[in-house]
């Protein structure tokens, strides 16, 4: 049952990568043509930061999903560190887009978050609840899920 699970997680984590680069081109996109006035330095260095951050995260979250569908038990706690990450980035990048930024920015509307995904379905809160369940089963020993 835990090698079933860890290759469900692994999965998810795949598909998720697939959909959080997804939204980004299209959020990225319709920021691109959509501009009411041209984006201040402070945007631009805040939005490019947060872009290489999270896209490491959706792709280290690949990376782990593959190790968990080769049933890699080093890569649940991984996992769960990129999971933790993922809702951290989302908490930092909330208060930073939405709540900072729109004081010295006043037509930001969005930031383009490849998170969002993830973020809109509670995957980094379910996800890293499961590996942390796969992780206290791991250290019990070899009793079944």
């Amino acid at each position: 049952m835990k090698r079933w699970t860890m290759r469900v997680l692994g999965g998810l984590n795949i598909l998720y990568c697939a959909a959080g680069i997804y939204f980004t081109a299209v959020a990225v996109r319709l920021q691109w043509h959509h501009w009411s006035q041209p984006p201040s330095k402070h945007y631009w260095l805040f939005f490019f930061l947060f872009f290489i951050f999270n896209s490491a995260l959706i792709g280290l979250l690949a990376y782990f999903g593959v190790k968990l569908i080769k049933g890699d038990d080093a890569a649940i706690l991984l996992t769960s560190a990129v999971l933790l990450a993922e809702f951290m980035s989302f908490v930092l990048g909330t208060m930073v887009f939405w709540v900072g930024l729109p004081k010295y920015v006043p037509f930001l509307d969005t930031s383009a978050d490849p998170l969002a995904p993830q973020i809109l379905t509670g995957y980094p809160m379910i996800g890293l609840i499961v590996t942390l369940v796969l992780a206290i089963r791991n250290q019990r020993g070899p009793a079944r899920l």
